[in-house]
């Protein structure tokens, strides 16, 4: 027996709480949400990772934090600006969120300096340069 509850989906709403839209006129008219992994028997992800990296403005990565190295250098290695805006936001939604900027350069040493785990949701894009002006949350 199960119920449905309709809602917003975490890709979106932990964005949101985080100061930052998906989407915005003058940054990012595509967005994509992904699976940071799949069942450890199925295919890396790193060649889609890689195809995605300039064809989609703003590129959100759910249960991501074992991978998050392999997605950026994936995302670099396609392409994509290193330095390139990400967040990463931890516990998205609730009392103890957490967000940590930078780019695709430097994002995966703040994260591991500030500590962060999953659950945790990362955006890329420019997004992420709204965050300052639109942050409520915290």
């Amino acid at each position: 027996s199960f119920e449905i509850v309709p809602g917003v989906t975490s890709a979106i709403a932990v964005p949101a709480y985080g100061g930052i839209p998906v989407t915005h006129r003058d940054y990012a008219s595509s967005v994509a949400i992904i699976t940071g992994h799949h069942r450890e028997s199925s295919k890396p992800l790193t060649e889609k990772w890689k195809a995605m990296a300039t064809t989609v403005d703003t590129l959100i990565f759910v249960m991501c934090m074992s991978t998050l190295k392999e997605i950026i250098n994936s995302l670099m290695e396609g392409g994509r600006d290193p330095l390139t805006p990400v967040a990463v936001i931890s516990c998205g939604t609730v009392k103890n969120q957490k967000t940590i900027t930078g780019t695709l350069q430097n994002i995966v040493d703040r994260v591991l300096d500030a500590g962060i785990t999953h659950p945790a949701i990362t955006i890329i894009g420019e997004v992420v340069n709204l965050r300052e002006q639109l942050k409520w949350y915290d």
